[in-house]
C-alpha cells in the first residue's frame, strides 16, 4: 500500500504533474504524501498505476485540467514537463513547442488554485539542461516570480549516482516566507558556491544572465549528497554497478519489464517482494520492425 493512502495525513503534500510511471513520487515517499497525480500516456500510466494504484492518479490532458480538481491542500507542486522542444536532440523550439510548451498550463493550474487560496508555497520544475537558455529559462523564472514565488537552481547530473550522464535542472520556487524560514535555519544561502558540483558555472551564468533580480536568489546551504564519480571509483579498485549493453531506463519502466521501484539506484533489477502492488502488468509483444 501506497504510504498516501496508509494514514499519513500528517505529511505533507505534494501535486505530482506530467508524473510518468512515478519516478518523482518514488524520491519523496514515504517522507511525502502524494494528493494528487496526472499524466497524458496511457502506458506510462498503466505504469504508475500497477505501483502506486489508481487512487491518487487522473490519467488525461493538463490542459483539461482545472484547479478545482486538485484534492486538498499540498505544499508542494512538482512538474517534470515534456523536454522534446529543449532537447539537443529534438526540434529546439524552446517554450513555444507544443510539447514543452504544457509547462503554460501547469502554470495557470498553479494560477487557479491561487485564486482558491491553495497554491503549494514550494514548486519545482524539472528538465534538461537545455532549459537554461536564456529564452526558454527566462520566461520559466518570470511565470514562477507571478506566482508569488522566488526561484533558485541545481543541475543534477546521473552520472554521481548511475554509470551514466544525464545532466537535469531543477527549479526550485518557494514563498518568500518559506525562504525566510529556511534561511533562519541555515538551510539555504545566500549565492550559489563556485565550488559545489550542483551550481556549475553554465547554472551561474544563466541565471546571472537574468534580467529580473528576483529569480537570482539563495541556493541550498548544504548540498545534496554526492557519491564518488565512476572514474573515482574505478580507480580506488571498488566495486562499480555494469552497464548492461541496451541499457535505456526509460525504455524499462516503459515496457514493464520492471517495476520503476526497482530501477532505484543499488537495487538490483527485478520485482520487489517486499512491496505489495508492485508487479507490472506483462509486457505486451512488440510490433515487428518494419
Amino acid at each position: 500500500m501506497s504510504p498516501s493512502r496508509n494514514g499519513n495525513a500528517d505529511k505533507p503534500g505534494f501535486y505530482e504533474f506530467f508524473a510518468g510511471a512515478g519516478l518523482v513520487r518514488l524520491g519523496l515517499e514515504p517522507e511525502w504524501r502524494c494528493l494528487w497525480a496526472n499524466d497524458i500516456d496511457p502506458r506510462k500510466a498503466e505504469a504508475y498505476v500497477a505501483n502506486f494504484g489508481p487512487g491518487e492518479f487522473r490519467l488525461g490532458d493538463i490542459a483539461e485540467v482545472r484547479g478545482s480538481d486538485l484534492p486538498g491542500r499540498a505544499e508542494l507542486a512538482w512538474a517534470s514537463f515534456p523536454c522534446q522542444d529543449l532537447s539537443l536532440a529534438g526540434p529546439r523550439l524552446g517554450m513555444r513547442g507544443s510539447r514543452s510548451a504544457t509547462f503554460w498550463e501547469f502554470v495557470r493550474v498553479l494560477r487557479e488554485l491561487a485564486a482558491e487560496g491553495r497554491r503549494p508555497p514550494l514548486a519545482v520544475v524539472e528538465n534538461v539542461a537545455g532549459l537554461l537558455k536564456r529564452e526558454s529559462l527566462e520566461p520559466v523564472c518570470e511565470a514562477l516570480v507571478r506566482l508569488g514565488l522566488r526561484p533558485g537552481a541545481l543541475l543534477i547530473d546521473a552520472r554521481w549516482f548511475l554509470p551514466q550522464s544525464r545532466p537535469r535542472v531543477f527549479v526550485v520556487a518557494a514563498e518568500e516566507g518559506l525562504l525566510e524560514a529556511a534561511a533562519a535555519q541555515g538551510l539555504i544561502a545566500d549565492g550559489p558556491d563556485p565550488a559545489s558540483p550542483w551550481t556549475p558555472a553554465r547554472l551561474r551564468r544563466a541565471f546571472q544572465a537574468l534580467p529580473t533580480e528576483g529569480v537570482r536568489r539563495r541556493r541550498p546551504a548544504q548540498d545534496p549528497p554526492r557519491r564518488a564519480p565512476r572514474a573515482a571509483l574505478k580507480a580506488s579498485g571498488r566495486p562499480m554497478r555494469p552497464q548492461p549493453p541496451g541499457y535505456h531506463l526509460h525504455e524499462r519502466i516503459l515496457s514493464r519489464r520492471e517495476a520503476p521501484h526497482a530501477l532505484r539506484p543499488g537495487r538490483p533489477p527485478g520485482p520487489d517482494p517486499g512491496r505489495p502492488g508492485a508487479a507490472l502488468p506483462p509486457e505486451k509483444t512488440a510490433s515487428p520492425p518494419l
